[in-house]
């Protein structure tokens, strides 16, 4: 291991050092740094005095404010997760505001805060539909974080795809498929999102053999 160099208050493209972090697991000096963007990141000071890196990650993000994508109006950039994508504050155009990221902006995942699902409803009389029930708490668990597991869905950025978004489309699915109201619906990956070909419908006891985390509430039995 070299000669330990103090990168503390130091200046690296839009990082400023802040404080030393614990190093890597392969002994590698590591400190914190506050990015002028507002956010903090933990960097390699070999890194930093190299070069390589010169940001938390924004310069490589595209600014998406003032951009739309479906209902959505983005406001301003919020905070990157762990992956280094970024989350952004939208207000949907009927005039909720939600924290979304990226990706599911620039994929078409999510293009409304669900709005557009009520309409759908209204218009073709779904709500008596034996599989709305399940369509509702899908998109609770992945959009509405007042949902008590919304945590091992939409908090670990499970959404469900643009297609579902609308009743319609998720119910003409769902009758092509045989189940009862015993079955839940269940996803294939369980790392992965809600569509077509990721979803089937499983027993209580299928979904926990896939390793589904989540146990059955009065709020999800029939999901």
């Amino acid at each position: 291991m070299g000669k330990f160099i103090d990168l503390l208050n130091k200046k690296f493209g839009k990082l400023v050092v802040v404080e030393r972090s614990e190093n890597s697991v392969s002994n590698e000096v590591m400190w914190k740094c506050a990015c002028d963007c507002g956010n903090i990141t933990t960097v390699r000071g070999q890194d930093l005095r190299s070069g390589n890196t010169i940001s938390c990650g924004c310069l490589r993000s595209p600014d998406l404010s003032g951009q739309r994508f479906g209902r959505w109006y983005v406001i301003t950039r919020l905070t990157s997760d762990e992956n280094g994508d970024y989350s952004w504050l939208c207000q949907c155009d009927c005039g909720k505001v939600r924290s979304v990221l990226a990706l599911n902006l620039k994929s078409g995942h999510s293009n409304s805060c669900g709005c557009t699902t009520i309409e759908s409803v209204t218009t073709h009389g779904l709500s008596k539909h034996p599989d709305y029930d399940r369509w509702r708490c899908m998109m609770e668990r992945c959009y509405n974080k007042a949902y008590p597991e919304y945590h091992y869905y939409g908090g670990r950025g499970i959404t469900v795809c643009n297609e579902w978004h609308n009743v319609v489309n998720f119910c003409a699915w769902a009758d092509t498929i045989p189940h009862d109201a015993t079955l839940s619906i269940d996803r294939i990956d369980n790392n992965k999102g809600y569509y077509p070909e990721n979803c089937t419908f499983a027993t209580a006891k299928e979904q926990a053999r896939t390793g589904h985390r989540r146990k059955p509430t009065k709020q999800n039995k029939v999901t």
